[in-house]
């Protein structure tokens, strides 16, 4: 059983964001270019290995709406809150 993190994607601004809403300045440092060009490539939620530590998992998270301009952040709270609960574990 593993530790999960949890990452956003802003399309519009091409960066991740983690759930306290922080941008991630060195996304490399957590995946990997290969992992970063899949999850563009199919537009839609991923769930890969941190680069440098084995027993976390990194949850990547498309935008729900290609239409969307905003950060939903009230999705992301939930999302945390529930996390915290122990409800997604691996």
């Amino acid at each position: 059983m593993g530790e999960s993190l949890a990452l956003y994607y802003l399309k519009e601004d091409n960066v991740f964001i983690d759930g306290e809403g922080e941008i991630v300045f060195e996304i490399f440092e957590i995946i990997t270019p290969n992992d970063l060009y899949l999850f563009k490539r199919h537009k839609t939620y991923m769930i890969v290995n941190h680069r440098t530590e084995p027993q976390i998992f990194v949850e990547l998270y498309w935008p729900e709406d290609e239409e969307e301009r905003y950060f939903d952040e009230e999705r992301i709270e939930r999302y945390e809150r529930a996390k915290s609960s122990g409800c997604f574990t691996f």
